[in-house]
Formats: C-alpha cells, sequence, structure tokens
C-alpha cells in the first residue's frame, strides 16, 4: 500500500466517523427524531495536524427560523454516497481510479443540484468544497503529481469537511430544524 493510500486511510477513519454521525443527525434531530453527530479529536497521520476542538465556551447564536430539515434528508444519501466512493477510492488501484473518480464527480453534481434552503447555503457551500477538493487529490494522484501535493489537497478536503460539520453544528444550534 503507498503512502498516498496509507494517508487516506488515516484521514477517513476520522471522516467516516464524522460523516457517520451526520448521518445519524439526519436520520434523527429533536422533535423529528435526528440525533447530533459526534465530533472527534484525533491526529488523523504522522504527517496531518489534529483536529481541532470545536470550541466550547460560544453560547448557542439564535437566527430567524429557516427549516433545514428536509434539504438535510435529501442531502443524507448523496453525502454518504460520495464519501462511500471516496472510502473506495483509496483501495482502488491506480489503473480502476478513473471509474471511482467519475461516481465521486456525478454524486458531486447530485448533491450540489440540491435546493438548500437560505440558512443551509453555506453548509452545502463548505460540503461542496470538500468535496471538490477530495476529487482533486484523486486527480492529482491518478496523474502521478508529486505526493506532497496530493496529501496537502487531501489535508484541505478534509478541513473544508470540518468546516462543513462546524456549520451543521451552527444550524444545530438555530432554529433550523423544527
Amino acid at each position: 500500500m503507498t503512502k498516498f493510500q496509507w494517508a487516506i486511510i488515516g484521514i477517513l477513519t476520522v471522516d467516516v466517523i464524522a460523516v457517520f454521525g451526520f448521518l445519524i443527525f439526519l436520520i434523527a434531530t429533536s422533535g423529528t427524531g435526528l440525533l447530533i453527530p459526534a465530533r472527534t479529536n484525533a491526529l488523523v497521520t504522522a504527517t496531518v495536524a489534529p483536529f481541532r476542538a470545536p470550541p466550547t465556551s460560544i453560547p448557542p447564536t439564535r437566527i430567524p427560523s429557516c427549516d433545514a430539515t428536509e434539504y438535510m434528508r435529501r442531502a443524507s444519501p448523496t453525502f454518504q454516497k460520495f464519501y462511500d466512493a471516496l472510502k473506495l477510492g483509496v483501495n482502488t488501484p491506480r489503473i480502476s481510479l478513473p471509474q471511482v473518480i467519475s461516481e465521486m464527480q456525478s454524486t458531486r453534481r447530485e448533491f450540489q443540484n440540491l435546493q438548500a434552503p437560505a440558512c443551509a447555503s453555506e453548509f452545502k457551500r463548505k460540503a461542496t468544497a470538500s468535496m471538490d477538493a477530495a476529487i482533486d487529490a484523486f486527480m492529482l494522484f491518478l496523474g502521478n503529481a508529486p505526493e506532497t501535493s496530493v496529501e496537502q489537497k487531501m489535508r484541505e478536503a478534509n478541513n473544508l469537511l470540518e468546516d462543513a460539520l462546524d456549520e451543521l453544528d451552527r444550524l444545530r444550534r438555530t432554529d433550523s430544524f423544527q
């Protein structure tokens, strides 16, 4: 297994936990049965910085109500499908990656085409940017780019996913989930 694959596995170990937490959240929130995702603080690899913990001293912010529950229910399967393809890509030989990348691109377009309410638009933007960076990392790997470039792009994807999950936490603290 290449260093790239080990780095991706390290990143995915934490990302998959976060994604599964996100999916659990979408299945059952307050009043509608959606559960809030658990956050982790683990080292991804020796070359990737640890995840930052969400701030604990900031009081919940309330913004005007905007029901994001239905959007999150529609976005959840697509979000999971993308990260399933990402996980598959890590264990796919380089020669077979074009098919996996194509699936990731298709799923990313499907996610992008979902109409998000205004209160969830920042989450959607950040999640889409994370998907774009992950696809770019695989494209770099497929094109034999230097390992450092690939790892940097995967760290970017990981950081953007973390930002998207932070945005999801912010939404949770609002009236956006009825």
